[in-house]
């Protein structure tokens, strides 16, 4: 596999990663935080802040499901805007700085641990997003480009989609740049597939981002991709070796991702709680498309006669609905803890 960010890391953003100064400590104890200021999808999952470690100790656990959603490019009249609306209306400046601080504070700016958060930072931050980053450039001029494509078409909403270059394979990784996040006119009828984002302009509610989606991640941890990097989706292709043109499932492309390389600066691997967030999220996308998997192929697993079986012994009771039986080789289904508890209780 090609690694997609072929151009250096931003060096002031490096700098808040590897440094030891008391600006970069804080950035770095405060990674999570500062990943959120400048995010332009929020987290859809609930925390378990139950789990506590020792002191000096970080540790992250979600509850339940996972995803990431997008707001409409607009705020509505009189709402407070979102991260990433916030990067449409903001000023660059002081003022947009103060709002993302108070944002990401909410109500317990006095005495939460988001009271030691620095401007200084967040305008480090914002000059890399506003400079190296192709989305948060969109959605700088989105108000003005969307105002005349909409007008123009009568439309509501549209897409947001990647676009290849002109003679580049669209199942290699380019780096985006401004030209090639396009905005498309949704017609009413239009289909929007998992690799592509419906954008409402105003008032369209929060959408959710499929994690087959090459910028799920980017759009989410903007400060392990500050230039727009495009991750994994269903198409990517080795281009190397021996496997040249074979796809790449999402676990390969994680681990590649995970993997530390001599003389080469990795974000994730210095991100410290978000990396803990990071590696989370990706467990979540293995696990979902490993259970889309199973539900889709049910017949291959023999699924069909297990149903006929537990119908027949249901003494006549009709079963509802279509029931998706998990394979032995599923961790933590009942057939893998079955077989597990039967090897733990084998005498030989």
């Amino acid at each position: 596999m090609v690694d997609p960010s072929t151009k250096p890391f931003p060096e002031p953003l490096k700098s808040l990663y590897s440094g030891s100064d008391p600006k970069s400590q804080n950035f770095q104890k405060l990674t999570r935080m500062y990943n959120n200021l400048v995010s332009f999808t929020s987290l859809g999952a609930e925390i378990d802040k139950s789990v506590r470690g020792p002191l000096g100790l970080s540790i992250f656990q979600m509850c339940g499901a996972l995803n990431h959603r997008i707001s409409p490019i607009e705020p509505v009249e009189g709402a407070e805007a979102g991260y990433s609306q916030i990067y449409v209306v903001g000023d660059r400046g002081n003022a947009e700085v103060a709002t993302r601080i108070r944002k990401a504070q909410g109500k317990g700016r006095a005495t939460g641990i988001a009271a030691s958060m620095h401007p200084s930072i967040v305008k480090i931050l914002l000059s890399v997003m506003y400079n190296y980053n192709p989305y948060a450039k969109f959605y700088k001029n989105a108000r003005q480009n969307a105002q005349q494509v909409l007008d123009t078409h009568n439309a509501k909403t549209f897409k947001l989609q990647g676009v290849p270059l002109p003679g580049s394979d669209p199942k290699r990784y380019n780096e985006p740049t401004v030209e090639e996040v396009a905005v498309i006119v949704q017609g009413e009828g239009d289909i929007v597939n998992e690799r592509q984002i419906l954008l409402h302009r105003l008032d369209g509610g929060l959408k959710y981002v499929s994690d087959m989606h090459s910028s799920y991640f980017p759009l989410r941890y903007p400060l392990f991709f500050p230039r727009g990097e495009q991750q994994w989706d269903n198409l990517y292709a080795s281009s190397t070796g021996r496997v040249a043109g074979r796809k790449v499932g999402s676990l390969e492309w994680f681990a590649f991702l995970l993997f530390q390389r001599p003389a080469h600066f990795s974000a994730i691997l210095a991100g410290r709680s978000l990396l803990q967030e990071f590696i989370v999220d990706m467990y979540v996308c293995v696990e979902r498309s490993r259970l889309q998997y199973i539900k889709g192929n049910q017949d291959k697993l023999k699924a069909g006669k297990y149903n006929q079986l537990v119908a027949s012994m249901e003494n006549g009771a009709v079963p509802k609905g279509r029931p998706v039986i998990l394979p032995s080789t599923f961790i933590g289904s009942p057939r893998n803890m079955q077989q597990l508890y039967q090897d733990a209780m084998a005498l030989c």
